[in-house]
């Protein structure tokens, strides 16, 4: 029986502390809200977020630019394309046979 009233006594004190962190949040939540209502200026400007669009968006075109010439490449060399395939993958295979 002391066991369980131990365990009882440490729940109490757990619950004491959690109401006493969760007051200090509440208290600091409160803070921060007349902080960002005081602050307009930080509220209209734009996030990292929208700063990092443009040049994803300009990363995302980059690749479709070099295909057309890739594509171009691989009809003029056809063969120095299919060794260029070809060669890599017996390299691979053969390193897989061995693993």
């Amino acid at each position: 029986m002391t066991g369980a009233a131990n365990v009882h006594t440490e729940l109490d004190a757990l619950r004491t502390d959690l109401h006493k962190t969760s007051g200090s949040m509440q208290a600091a939540t409160a803070k921060e809200r007349i902080l960002r209502k005081g602050n307009d200026q930080a509220a209209t400007a734009p996030g990292p977020k929208a700063e990092l669009e443009e040049p994803l968006r300009e990363l995302g075109k980059m690749p479709s630019g070099h295909t057309g010439r890739i594509d171009d490449f691989v009809k003029e060399h056809q063969l120095a394309s299919a060794l260029a395939a070809f060669v890599p993958g017996v390299a691979v295979g053969r390193l897989m046979r061995r693993a």
